[in-house]
């Protein structure tokens, strides 16, 4: 008995049609979820009528892309095994997609290419320390799941016509045209932000580091020290900060405190103006700096930023852990001048080799989550048994 050959267009039909209503899907629960968290965005219509647009055309890109392999593993291998790959790849991209809206929801922003400045060990960690999926999201999460599921099932048991395959690959070709010809919002406003496709904004930003990663390569292998080092320029010793200052007759302490997430928006000017009043009443009578250069966007390269003006390089200057480039910090430049040196933070020192960077400054005491002795209690772990480790109130005492 000999079974009826497989049809390539329905195999291809079979094996990607199910992944526009599975984008919608994904699309559906992010925007649920997010205005549960938080409110209808103005403009709601446009919203999601652009969101739309959106995930229609990156699925005619995707479902092209799936076209191409499909092809090439037709002639190698068979109808059957290439459709059987692309059904993995679909789901692998749907998969994708789903991390990406969750990533969105809890950090409000999309993901980028700031993934790759984090090691495994970072990426773990911060995993680990995230409010996680509760119960219901979890539900809501297996909803999604059986129902693509069942879309998937009914789209295979579907018997579609030749025209109805033929509208089908049109309408793909179409929206992937489109993709190229209507520049697809990633950034800006906050209802552009809100309707981008979230897997596009990765992959747009991705290609955008790979670009960028492989001019420097390129541009590292025949330039100048002056191209090298565009801002590397003759030391200017003016003393800009010394007027500020009351002569002592002996070295004063220094004490640098620094808090986690206090940027702009939490000062007198910004939108959260009045959170913190003694801080900001601090201001009227300091040194205050409105506006700062960081060489760093996480806190992972704080300490090199803050204590060096060291530049962030490949993928963050501790990352380079022994093999860190010869270098002075304020905490190695005090040291030098009879200072004796002490770094105080609630939880593991060795996060992203800051352990080792400060070893490198000849520091002589850190005091860090594994040594805080009897009498304080860390706080309360995650629902996977994770804590970031002790609080302020326990690190100021």
């Amino acid at each position: 008995m000999h079974t009826e050959p497989t049809c390539p267009l329905k195999a291809f039909f079979h094996a990607t049609a199910w992944l526009i209503p599975a984008m919608l899907l994904v699309r559906i629960f992010e925007s649920f979820e997010y205005v549960a968290q938080n409110s209808w965005p103005t403009n709601a219509m446009d919203w999601l009528l652009l969101a739309l647009s959106n995930d229609m055309l990156l699925a005619g890109v995707i479902v092209t892309a799936l076209a191409v392999i499909f092809l090439i593993s037709f002639w190698l291998v068979g109808v059957r095994f290439s459709a059987a790959v692309i059904e993995i790849l679909a789901a692998f991209i749907i998969l994708t997609s789903t991390l990406l809206s969750l990533y969105f929801i809890q950090a409000r922003v999309p993901l980028g290419a700031d993934l790759f400045g984090y090691s495994w060990h970072d990426i773990n960690e911060t995993i680990r320390t995230s409010s996680g999926i509760g119960v219901w999201e979890a539900i809501k999460l297996v909803i999604l799941a059986c129902t693509v599921l069942t879309i998937w099932w009914a789209l295979k048991k579907l018997h579609p016509s030749r025209n109805t395959i033929l509208a089908y690959l049109g309408s793909i070709t179409l929206a992937c045209s489109l993709y190229w010809l209507l520049p697809i919002s990633t950034a800006g406003a906050t209802n552009q932000v809100l309707s981008s496709n979230k897997l596009n904004a990765f992959l747009n930003s991705s290609y955008k580091y790979a670009q960028e990663t492989q001019v420097k390569i390129e541009t590292a292998k025949s330039a100048t020290p002056d191209q090298e080092y565009p801002l590397m320029k003759p030391a200017n010793q003016l003393d800009v900060l010394g007027p500020f200052f009351n002569q002592a007759s002996s070295p004063p302490n220094i004490v640098v405190v620094t808090v986690e997430g206090l940027g702009e928006s939490f000062m007198p000017e910004g939108r959260y103006g009045g959170f913190t009043p003694f801080l900001e009443s601090l201001t009227s009578s300091s040194l205050y700096f409105p506006n700062f250069l960081a060489t760093t966007g996480r806190t992972f390269g704080f300490l090199p930023s803050f204590f060096g003006s060291l530049p962030f390089g490949e993928g963050g200057f501790m990352s380079e852990g022994i093999r860190m480039p010869a270098h002075d910090t304020l905490i190695s430049l005090i040291k030098n001048n009879g200072y004796r040196s002490n770094y105080f933070v609630g939880f593991e020192a060795s996060f992203d080799g800051g352990d080792v960077f400060l070893e490198r400054q000849g520091i002589d005491h850190i005091l860090y989550r594994g040594n805080f002795g009897a009498g304080y209690q860390t706080m309360e772990a995650n629902d996977g048994g994770f804590s970031w480790g002790y609080a302020d109130a326990d690190l100021f005492k």
